[in-house]
């Protein structure tokens, strides 16, 4: 049984028929039994006149916005139409209300700008991802010094065996310049500027840089830790090109001996753990140079890289340290959802469009797209677009442009201080 008092105003009578001014209440008990209302009157005072009380609101009972703000759950929308409000309130009510209206469709609008200019969205999908899944990143290691000193008089013998005193000088300073030679530090060779170099022009230097570099024997200490044990360094270590010159890799599918090609993602190392212990360890030997340089002091050049990835970007580490470079393994792809999108709206390539459209997406032969691998191929079409001949041992091998001279001071100097711009 339910029960609900109301109290209702009433307008009292007097016996004589004189309507009297004093308003007593009329005490109404409301009982539900057996699902109807039954009412109970206490107190009741006759006879009784109901007044009539009039009601302002049964002309608004068709009024469409009234009854809209009467029945919205939008805050303070129902204190416009409010008739116990002053017109005061109501006007502050109905501020706030356009300044809220003009928030929300502000808002509404740079969520749509931002939706439009970054369409794309980056979300972690798995933190359990077995890290054998992932290919280990390649490992280049050059030395600063890339002159093997104790191979100068056998190609001296090779390459100058009828030379002149003034072939032999300039032989020297060749090599003073090509042990520390990487992209864009062609001012190494203003020293052979003015000089007769006739006696050098059969030399192809990046022969000569490969006859001369040290071997991996010489570069490497002892073995080296991979995957929880000791292997032989040169097993996994292969020559390799680089903008330093030449260099050694391990896991590179840009090698000189071994290159892997896309398809063949299965055959480069990988790791089953992630610790301090289950990467790469080894000890390098750093070779003195040809003469003391204060800009070039003896160490190795790493280069931690993706392997499809051109080296590019290198770590120093001076002489008689240690160093430990952390590595965070993650993958990256793009949904299906993502090649609806045009290609100004995600900002990123897929491998096979980069094939298709060769004159309008710059990746170097051989190699996927990716960034390092636009950057490098952009220098090297700057180079030819400049100087209608490219450098041989600083882009990879293969069907590549036309071979500069011989000698890079033989370059245009324009040519040379637009390299130095990009480089």
């Amino acid at each position: 049984m339910n029960c609900n008092m109301v109290t209702l105003p009433v307008k009292s009578v007097h016996p004589d028929g004189k309507s009297g001014k004093m308003e007593v209440k009329k005490i109404v008990k409301r009982v539900r039994w057996r699902n109807a209302w039954w009412v109970a009157e206490e107190n009741t005072i006759v006879p009784v006149q109901q007044k009539k009380i009039p009601n302002d609101d049964v002309g608004d009972k068709d009024n469409i916005f009234i009854r809209y703000c009467d029945n919205t759950t939008i805050h303070g929308i129902r204190y416009l139409s409010h008739r116990g409000l002053h017109w005061t309130e109501r006007l502050f009510w109905s501020l706030i209300v356009c300044l809220a209206t003009i928030g929300t469709v502000y808002v509404c609008i740079l969520l749509s700008q931002r939706y439009r200019t970054s369409p794309l969205s980056t979300v972690v999908e798995n933190t359990n991802y077995h890290i054998s899944e992932i290919s280990y990143p390649a490992v280049s290691i050059c030395n600063t010094h890339r002159i093997n000193t104790n191979k100068i008089e056998e190609a001296v013998k090779i390459y100058l065996p009828n030379g002149t005193e003034e072939d032999l000088e300039n032989f020297g300073l060749l090599l003073d310049a090509l042990e520390v030679l990487d992209f864009g530090s062609y001012e190494e060779f203003d020293s052979l500027v003015g000089r007769n170099l006739s006696g050098l022009m059969h030399i192809n230097l990046t022969e000569l840089a490969i006859n001369l570099r040290y071997s991996c024997l010489e570069v490497f200490e002892n073995h080296c830790w991979w995957r929880s044990r000791y292997i032989n360094c040169c097993d996994i270590f292969k020559l390799q090109k680089s903008e330093y010159g030449i260099c050694y890799s391990f896991n590179s599918a840009s090698n000189e001996e071994t290159p892997l090609n896309t398809s063949q993602r299965n055959l480069l190392w990988r790791t089953t753990s992630f610790n301090e212990w289950s990467g790469f360890r080894g000890i390098i030997k750093s070779h003195p140079g040809i003469k003391q340089r204060y800009k070039y002091p003896p160490g190795v050049l790493v280069i931690v890289h993706h392997p499809f990835e051109w080296p590019q970007q290198a770590k120093f580490i001076p002489a008689g340290t240690t160093t430990a470079i952390g590595i965070q393994p993650t993958t990256f792809y793009a949904s299906s959802d993502v090649r609806r999108l045009k290609f100004t709206e995600r900002q990123c390539i897929y491998n096979e469009e980069a094939n298709s459209n060769p004159d309008q997406v710059m990746t170097l032969q051989s190699l996927p797209y990716m960034r390092q691998n636009c950057m490098s191929e952009c220098r090297q079409r700057y180079l030819l677009s400049y100087c209608n001949c490219t450098i041989d041992f600083f882009f990879p091998s293969g069907k590549t442009p036309p071979v500069c001279p011989t000698l890079p001071h033989k370059i245009p100097n324009h040519c040379i201080n637009e390299l130095l711009s990009v480089a």
